[in-house]
């Protein structure tokens, strides 16, 4: 017996039926695969919400103390730079000042009680260190929200430069430096467009003039109202006039503070 061939009127059903069946199968992979994702994503948002945050400890202080010890006794930059401010930022900084231009770490002898405060909506405790060698010096250790961090910067008023080589070599490339600022009498002949203020960095008691203009003028000026303000700022040498002697030179304030 012969197998009966299909006609020509029953094969564009045939297609249409294999069309929908793989439409039905396409939708019902897809509900899946979005179901799922829904239920992942509802799953991460009740793990997030059940882990909040941690608090700040209360008292703060001997667990900033903590960290401040954990920082002293790591062996080299990499492992202190998990203990500070900012991390990410900070360690390529830290590599150049310690391990490029071979200032050695300070040490911790003795460390006075810590002092709990806040500064610019940032809470942290504020620790006076006594070195084995040389002269006492402040140390704030930082609530990041998470744990205790060194404020690494304004522990070494970090910049681009040494203060003592800036004085020396007066480059005309700018430098960004921490240093103290506050206001002064006009220097004579500069013109009215120009503000002077006075520079100071804690490696030199000797302060240094330099002047500014514009916006960085009146930032300044703001911040300095009977004041003496550590500023983080850049720093360049120019002629105060043609053939004239270099001049220290404001162009930007970076943060007004040592950290950003």
């Amino acid at each position: 017996m012969e197998t009966p061939t299909p006609t020509s009127d029953s094969r564009p059903f045939e297609k249409w039926l294999v069309r929908s069946l793989v439409a039905i199968v396409g939708i019902i992979a897809l509900a899946l695969i979005s179901g799922e994702g829904l239920i992942h994503h509802a799953k991460q948002q009740r793990e997030t919400a059940a882990t909040p945050l941690p608090e700040m400890p209360n008292p703060p202080e001997p667990e900033a103390l903590a960290s401040l010890q954990k920082f002293f006794e790591a062996p080299d930059t990499l492992t202190k730079s998990a203990w500070v401010r900012d991390a990410k930022r900070v360690r390529s900084a830290m590599e150049d000042f310690h391990d490029r231009r071979g200032h050695a770490y300070p040490t911790l002898g003795r460390v006075s009680q810590g002092h709990f405060a806040e500064f610019a909506s940032t809470p942290y405790v504020l620790f006076e260190v006594e070195p084995f060698h040389g002269p006492r010096y402040s140390v704030a250790v930082c609530w990041d929200g998470a744990h205790f961090v060194v404020d690494w910067e304004s522990m070494t008023a970090y910049g681009t430069m040494d203060w003592t080589q800036f004085i020396h070599i007066q480059p005309e490339s700018p430098q960004t430096l921490r240093v103290f600022v506050r206001q002064t009498t006009q220097i004579p002949a500069m013109p009215p467009s120009y503000t002077s203020f006075l520079l100071e960095h804690r490696d030199d008691a000797q302060p240094l003039i330099a002047i500014a203009s514009g916006k960085t003028s009146k930032i300044l000026t703001s911040l300095t109202v009977r004041a003496r303000t550590p500023v983080t700022v850049e720093l360049h040498f120019q002629p105060a006039s043609p053939g004239g002697s270099p001049i220290c030179v404001i162009t930007r304030l970076i943060h007004p503070g040592w950290s950003r």
